[in-house]
C-alpha cells in the first residue's frame, strides 16, 4: 500500500483542485512501477557489500555474483532456477562510463548471458563469445586498447520510460 501526504506549505497544484485518479490508472501505475521497485530493492541488497564474498550472493556494481553451489528449493535469488546451472549475477552501472565484458566461447556446455532491463525484460541474449561494450544510449564509446575491436556494442539497451536510476543500471544473469 502508498501512502501519501503533504503538508499546505506543499501543495503544488495552484488552483488548489483535487487531483482525481480512477482505480484503473490506479492499478496500471502499480502494474508499471512495481517490477521498477522490487528491481531496485534487489539491487540495494546484492550491491551493499564492498567486495564479493563467495557462499553470499552480494558483488560491488560492475562486480560479478558468481554461485558458489548450484541452486535448490531453498534458493531466493532467481526466481526459476534450474537445479543443474551455476547462475551469475552482474548489476552493470553505465552512467559514468561504458561497460566492456568478455564473454569466453564455450562450446562443451550451455552457457550464455541473459540482458535484463529494469521491468525483467530480457534486452538481449549472448550465445557468442566475444568482446561486448555496453554503454548508455548517445554515449560516445572509445575503445583504445582494442584498435582491432570486432565486438558488439550494445550503445541502445536504455529504455526510453525509465526515469529512476534503475535507468542507468541492468543486470545480467
Amino acid at each position: 500500500m502508498f501512502t501519501v501526504s503533504c503538508d499546505k506549505d506543499s501543495v503544488t497544484n495552484p488552483d488548489d483542485v483535487p487531483v482525481s485518479v480512477t482505480e484503473s490508472e490506479l492499478k496500471e501505475a502499480f502494474y508499471y512501477t512495481f517490477p521498477l521497485m522490487i528491481m531496485d530493492a534487489t539491487e540495494s541488497v546484492e550491491t551493499n557489500t564492498e567486495t564479493f564474498v563467495p557462499g553470499i550472493p552480494r558483488a560491488p556494481v560492475n562486480q560479478l555474483i558468481h554461485a558458489v553451489k548450484l541452486a535448490d528449493a531453498s534458493n531466493k535469488s532467481v526466481v526459476t532456477p534450474n537445479v543443474d546451472t551455476y547462475y551469475s549475477r552482474l548489476w552493470m552501472d553505465m552512467n559514468e562510463e561504458p561497460v566492456v565484458f568478455e564473454f569466453p566461447d564455450v562450446k562443451d556446455r550451455f552457457c550464455n548471458i541473459q540482458v535484463l532491463d529494469a521491468w525483467t525484460n530480457t534486452t538481449k541474449l549472448i550465445t557468442d563469445g566475444g568482446t561486448y561494450v555496453f554503454a548508455k544510449k548517445g554515449q560516445t564509446v572509445t575503445v583504445p586498447c582494442l584498435q582491432q575491436w570486432a565486438g558488439v556494442l550494445f550503445a541502445s539497451l536504455i529504455r526510453e520510460r525509465a526515469t529512476m536510476r534503475m535507468s542507468r543500471r541492468f543486470r545480467m544473469q
